[in-house]
């Protein structure tokens, strides 16, 4: 997976100017937002590097980004800035870095939802 530093758009002010930055996965991104803080209400959320981090205890856990993939489309990703020390489990992780692991959002339906569960439960794990 070739990763770009496409950010749309790179000069987000707030979350919102992030989730209602129009892709063909702004619903998904939003899905995931909400799915993410309600199943969790001990994260918090915020916009650092002009991205949405989630965090817990104030430390960052994982992100939302778009960025361009090989085909010069925008996709949607969640990246794990410490995803080296999860297992991939289910074989979704592209590597972004030495430390951070990433999973391309191709839909938000309920298993791949269950799947991400198992990734955002260790990641919190690891940091409470």
């Amino acid at each position: 997976m070739v990763f770009s530093s496409f950010n749309p758009p790179f000069t987000n002010k707030t979350l919102e100017d992030f989730f209602e930055f129009y892709t063909k996965h702004t619903n998904d991104a939003n899905t995931l937002r909400d799915w993410i803080l309600d199943t969790y209400p001990d994260l918090d959320i915020g916009l650092s590097y002009h991205v949405p981090f989630f965090y817990i205890n104030k430390k960052k856990l994982f992100y939302l980004y778009y960025f361009k993939n090989e085909d010069e489309e925008l996709a949607l990703e969640i990246s794990f800035i410490k995803g080296v020390n999860i297992k991939d489990k289910y074989v979704l992780f592209q590597e972004k870095n030495k430390e951070t692991k990433s999973i391309i959002i191709t839909n938000v339906s309920a298993p791949f939802l269950d799947k991400l569960r198992y990734y955002i439960d260790t990641v919190i794990e690891q940091n409470i």
